[in-house]
């Protein structure tokens, strides 16, 4: 198998990412970006806003390679992941399984809603779940080498990082696989003042 894309190691310490079964101008626009458009070096300009802690957030929106949906990239945490508010992601999955990993200095995170709400949850530090995962999540994690419970991680995962983790357990619920496409342009993006109050 082979190893999925290390974000951490791409991006650093703080990003997000969110899929969705939408297209991504319809995504971009549930998500509080009101004017998107054709953003070819979005993740560059995305990063450069870093040290400005401006009052809106850059979101970064593509076709998804794999699949069907999109996949949204943010880059800049200062308003907290507008992909990872439960709100927001669960209006996102109203069409379908929609989910969302993200990475603080501690912590990284995989969300996952459906039918409007955000139903179960995983840490890919500990690999510890909870919520529901449905038997066929359950199934298709257990394939990636998942543990079920108290269990060791499968040698598929045992030496990959959190952040590989993460995606691994997004691709395997959602069927959208994250590659390095991911971090090259072309965007469709805007700016966001992020999820409403």
């Amino acid at each position: 198998m082979t190893a999925p894309l290390d974000l951490t190691g791409r991006l650093g310490e703080g990003w997000c990412v969110t899929v969705t079964p939408l297209a991504p101008a319809l995504t971009l626009d549930m998500m509080g970006v009101r004017q998107p458009a054709a953003m070819p070096d979005g993740l560059a300009e995305a990063s450069r806003r870093i040290p400005g802690r401006l009052p809106e957030v850059l979101l970064l929106a593509k076709p998804a390679a794999t699949g069907n949906g999109s996949v949204v990239l943010e880059v800049e945490g200062t308003l907290g992941w507008i992909g990872a508010d439960p709100d927001m992601l669960g209006e996102l999955s109203e069409a379908g399984t929609a989910g969302t990993i993200s990475r603080d200095p501690n912590r990284v995170d995989v969300l996952i809603a459906e039918d409007g709400d955000v139903v179960a949850g995983l840490s890919a530090v500990t690999l510890r779940r909870w919520g529901h995962f449905t038997d066929g999540w359950n199934a298709a994690l257990a394939d990636a080498g998942f543990p079920a419970g108290d269990e060791e991680p499968g040698d598929e995962i045992s030496g990959w990082t959190p952040s590989q983790c993460a995606a691994l357990a997004l691709a395997a619920v959602t069927g959208i696989t994250l590659d390095g496409s991911l971090l090259e342009g072309p965007w469709l993006g805007g700016l966001s003042a992020g999820p409403p109050a």
